[in-house]
């Protein structure tokens, strides 16, 4: 901590989950948003959280493997430890989920929501809590949308991104593949939520879109992205 800092706010997001890997004819559901959380302190007053030159440990949540099976990969934790912070940490996003014919044909579009095989009996959960801090957001997760009848040029992907970043609570980008969805055009080009245009791999905390396969061999799920750490000195909360 640098001296005459007489208040400072700790922030921390975790990873992404990671998307789905897919096999035979799957597709699915992205990775969801890591949690946020903010924790500020005082400083060089009577009963200060810190004093000057005490040390903290940073640790962003890394960006997950790809991941093979159809159900993806937990988001990495994030934490910062140190003087006036306890159990100070955030859980990773959920994994993205891959599902048999999900694109396909209007038997497969009853309820326009593949979020109904978002469920825990296909190892994913729903919001991913914070600890230890004044406030944040949960990680939330991500979904498809599709209006029936339904085909393979109109399913859009709603990536949830980590509140702290363009706002306070977070919020969903829709992207739509345009083409042929079950190669996922252009998916993965166009996520944007005004923090940096068209390069999604850029944005902390986002889940990883799932694979999709169309008979063949199978693909990988792209990873999740890492998280973030900001401290800010005299901003307080």
């Amino acid at each position: 901590m640098p001296s005459g800092a007489n208040c400072a706010k700790f922030e921390v997001w975790a990873g992404g989950g990671s998307g789905g890997g897919a096999c035979c004819c799957q597709q699915g559901v992205p990775g969801g948003s890591g949690a946020y959380a903010y924790k500020c302190l005082k400083g060089n007053t009577v009963g200060s959280d810190y004093s000057s030159g005490d040390c903290y440990q940073l640790y962003p949540g890394p960006a997950t493997c790809c991941a093979s099976c159809c159900c993806g990969i937990l988001g990495c934790k994030g934490y910062i430890s140190g003087a006036g912070l306890n159990n100070f940490c955030v859980e990773g996003g959920v994994p993205g989920k891959t599902c048999c014919f999900i694109m396909w044909g209007y038997g497969y579009c009853q309820g326009n929501n593949c979020g109904y095989y978002y469920t825990e009996q296909y190892c994913c959960l729903c919001c991913q809590p914070y600890y230890g801090a004044d406030g944040g957001t949960y990680g939330r997760p991500s979904f498809m949308w599709a209006q029936c009848n339904c085909g393979p040029c109109y399913w859009g992907l709603w990536h949830h991104f980590p509140g702290g970043l363009v706002n306070k609570n977070g919020g969903h980008s829709h992207v739509r593949n345009m083409g042929n969805a079950c190669f996922s055009d252009w998916a993965r080009c166009v996520f944007d939520i005004g923090w940096a245009t068209g390069e999604s791999g850029l944005t902390p905390g986002v889940g990883g879109q799932s694979a999709t396969s169309c008979g063949g061999g199978c693909c990988y799920g792209y990873p999740g992205n890492g998280g973030f750490v900001r401290v800010t000195w005299n901003d307080c909360c």
